[in-house]
């Protein structure tokens, strides 16, 4: 995947729920728009790498970010 700013990603399935809204994880977005669950992507590298188990060079911001860091281990995790 390649893209040159930060990706925006909205999901409209599901809206943000309250306890997110009081997470600190928050991104502001157009007044007009909805309460989807919007994510941002950013690159840290020039290419990003998808895996089974996710993704590695990118930051995540916003739901994502609230949602998903309990489901980020390294790679080469063993429990």
């Amino acid at each position: 995947m390649t893209f040159t700013e930060a990706l925006l990603v909205a999901y409209k399935n599901e809206r943000e729920t309250e306890d997110y809204f009081l997470s600190g994880n928050w991104q502001p977005r157009p007044k007009k728009m909805p309460n989807y669950q919007v994510s941002i992507i950013n690159k840290l590298e020039p290419k990003i790498l998808f895996y089974a188990n996710g993704s590695t060079n990118v930051l995540y911001q916003g739901y994502w970010s609230y949602e998903k860091i309990a489901d980020m281990v390294p790679i080469d995790y063993i429990p």
